[in-house]
């Protein structure tokens, strides 16, 4: 048996390795890992499984052996479980593999001729509490029950002539009765499957033949007063129909799963859209809001422009206006302080100029300091009287 790391290892390059990634990629490596603990005899391999529309898909099959029991001996049933791509939501498609000297015994109840296999645990299948461990244990306990498959040599030769009184010959070749009369189990939907309960289950190691190699399996059981009841025709047309029946199950089921899926699609988008719908109308408010103020600020703007006209029809053509009397105070403490300004401002020039000239050589360093410190002290007093003035008003 493969160690912990190296069965993880394995699970985590089979599933990067697959062109469409499963949805569920933990619980498949989960539940596959179980599987692979508790039946030694399967390994996880990867390979292309063809439907029944003719579409092919990349997936991670479980391939090897279950064991089961028949007549107080065990035997192992070789076996493909492919888990697809929608699993746990759909449940894994499961082959009966017979080897050369197997064959798949006709009308079985759970296996149809090209291995499928029918259960009602597949039918009841539940993505929470159903898993890998639990089909391959009702696998097992079904086959044990009817034997899926049979050794073609032991068939051939299990083949005797009626007996003259018309009896059965089931006593004198010695199959088992439960083979053939004993019905098989039900299951319960949330009961985990319990190999001590049934039997206990081989441990095998990676070198070691499986039993089906060197154990043959039991032989089919004649079914010879059945078939001299009943026409070949009825046989073949009942064949037919339950054949059609469990492919149209299977279609229904992985159609169900399909479904599940989209209708889960859909709610997601359904979600999205009315996330954007509610942004569209906060949006919307904005825009008809900002729209609002455009409009307001529109008519100030169209306001502002027919003032603008009127003054331009009043005053052109008209002489210039000196700036000196475009503003005129309201009392003469107002005109003093625009008359004190306007001169503190002009020495503010004669300074910077004077630095102007000092920099240029147009004056000497004598000349320069003698204008500045005139010039700056004509300057205090102006300030001194605009702030006086300035205080004045404000009280």
């Amino acid at each position: 048996m493969a160690s912990p790391t190296s069965s993880v290892y394995l699970w985590d390059n089979l599933l990067r390795s697959v062109p469409r990634p499963y949805r569920h990629q933990n619980r498949v490596k989960k539940d596959g890992m179980d599987l692979c603990r508790q039946f030694h005899g399967l390994h996880p391999k990867q390979g292309t499984l063809t439907h029944n529309n003719g579409a092919s898909s990349t997936l991670v099959y479980l391939d090897g052996t279950i064991p089961m029991h028949f007549g107080g001996r065990q035997y192992n049933i070789p076996v493909n479980i492919w888990v697809l791509e929608d699993y746990p939501v759909a449940p894994p498609m499961c082959y009966v593999t017979p080897t050369r000297d197997m064959t798949i015994k006709p009308r079985h109840r759970h296996v149809d001729s090209s291995g499928l296999v029918f259960l009602p645990y597949l039918n009841q299948w539940n993505a929470q509490t159903s898993n890998l461990v639990n089909l391959c244990g009702q696998m097992s306990v079904v086959f044990g029950q009817d034997t899926p498959v049979y050794s073609k040599q032991a068939a051939a030769a299990a083949r005797p002539q009626r007996p003259p009184g018309g009896g059965t010959p089931f006593a004198s070749q010695g199959y088992p009765a439960q083979a053939v009369s004993k019905p098989p189990p039900t299951y319960s939907q949330g009961q985990p499957f319990n190999p001590a309960v049934s039997r206990p289950l081989p441990a095998y190691s990676q070198g070691q033949p499986h039993p089906a190699t060197s154990k043959p399996l039991p032989p089919a059981p004649p079914t010879y007063t059945q078939v001299q009841k009943e026409d070949p025709h009825t046989l073949k047309k009942n064949d037919t129909v339950n054949e059609l029946t469990k492919r149209a199950a299977a279609r229904h089921a992985k159609f169900a799963a399909d479904m599940r899926i989209e209708i889960d699609r859909q709610a997601e988008l359904q979600t999205t859209l009315k996330n954007h719908a509610a942004s569209i109308a906060s949006s919307a408010t904005l825009l008809k809001e900002e729209k609002e103020q455009l409009e307001d600020m529109q008519q100030v703007l169209g306001q502002k422009e027919k003032e603008i006209d009127t003054w331009l029809t009043e005053y052109t053509g008209k002489e210039d206006v000196n700036p000196d009397d475009a503003f005129e105070a309201v009392d003469p403490l107002s005109n003093q302080l625009i008359r004190v300004t306007a001169e503190d401002q002009a020495l503010e020039d004669v300074v910077y100029f004077l630095n102007k000239a000092l920099q240029n050589g147009k004056v000497d360093l004598d000349t320069y300091t003698r204008d500045v410190r005139d010039t700056t002290r004509e300057q205090f007093f102006k300030r001194a009287l605009s702030v006086k003035i300035y205080d004045i008003l404000k009280v």
